[in-house]
């Protein structure tokens, strides 16, 4: 009982409270974000460090399997049958992002005066409580949740659509990346690496139809194999058809990352629909969100003294007082 906020007289000050207050809750948060990003550092630490020591692995692999070809074939079997597929999970990922932005965009339904009327309906012109709330605490968050439900329908089945085909198109990349080395005899790793790159490209699932898949040209390239030589071409081939055992437990591999592939979508979902939205900025008077689709300068607005009750709070018609 010994804290400045309490007076002589027993009673409490409530200005001093409510300053201790906001210092204790600024400390709080203060803490809670520090721990944060170093729980966020130390995260991307570990998968850098983790990435690199599977790189390294591998290319000892390589370098250890140099004089042996069969096993210089299984080693390249396991590395290019990886690659294939973490390579078509980012190729679907990607269509999948393209898909749900481009129906985004064409929505009648997502934009910043279709979703600000639909927010305040559904909220103060409802009476509802918790509606109330999430307007005022995070209006942008509001926002979102609101534009989320007009899309959710279509971002299900564009996922689905696309995840449909990720078993063949493994299949066929791999089957087609085991053909090529069966009926070709190179006598570089560097010379059959390139062809595998170009038969897969040329599969009609995966050629490039849109300018926004020019990226695929860079995936399969396959850079983590290194340039050797290939002593007895045989017994290499004999060795690469280990690509096949990727099949095994396919289906599990599948719907792990499948799972991923759609939670990606879903944060994807949210980042556009938020682009779409525009500007995030919220009147300090009002608490209004801005109205700008576009990135803008910041500007000075002017704080009333007693907000209009009667307006929509970005549509008021009142004149200032």
């Amino acid at each position: 009982m010994n804290s400045s906020c309490i007076t002589k007289q027993r009673c409490v000050d409530k200005h001093i409270l409510c300053s201790d207050l906001a210092v204790i809750g600024l400390d709080t948060i203060i803490t809670e974000a520090i721990a944060k990003e170093k729980s966020d550092y130390e995260l991307n630490l570990q998968n850098t460090i983790n990435e690199i020591k599977e790189c390294q692995d591998n290319l000892y692999k390589q370098y250890m399997a140099m004089k042996n070809s069969i096993e210089l074939g299984k080693t390249l079997a396991e590395t290019i049958g990886k690659q294939i597929i973490e390579d078509i999970c980012r190729l679907l990922q990607r269509r999948i992002d393209k898909d749900i932005r481009e129906d985004i965009i064409k929505s009648q339904s997502i934009n910043h005066e279709a979703i600000q009327k639909q927010a305040y309906e559904q909220s103060i012109s409802q009476a509802n409580g918790e509606n109330i709330l999430k307007y005022i605490y995070d209006i942008n968050r509001y926002f979102i949740e609101l534009s989320f439900e007009e899309i959710k329908t279509t971002l299900h089945t564009v996922t689905h659509h696309h995840t449909l085909k990720f078993k063949n198109l493994i299949v066929t990349a791999i089957n087609t990346a085991n053909k090529f080395v069966q009926e070709h005899a190179y006598e570089h790793t560097h010379e059959l690496r390139n062809g595998i790159r170009k038969a897969i490209l040329d599969i009609p699932e995966l050629k490039p139809t849109e300018s926004l898949e020019r990226e695929l040209y860079s995936m399969f390239a396959f850079n983590n194999v290194i340039r050797m030589t290939i002593t007895e071409k045989k017994l290499f081939n004999q060795g690469f058809k280990n690509i096949c055992t990727y099949y095994k437990d396919i289906e599990k591999t599948i719907n792990d990352l499948t799972k991923n592939i759609k939670t990606e979508a879903f944060n994807s979902c949210k980042q556009s629909i938020a682009s779409r939205l525009g500007c995030q900025a919220r009147c300090p008077g009002c608490g209004a969100k801005c109205s700008k689709t576009e990135p803008h300068q910041k500007e000075e607005v002017e704080v009333w003294q007693d907000p209009c009750k009667i307006c929509l709070p970005s549509d008021c018609t009142c004149k200032h007082p």
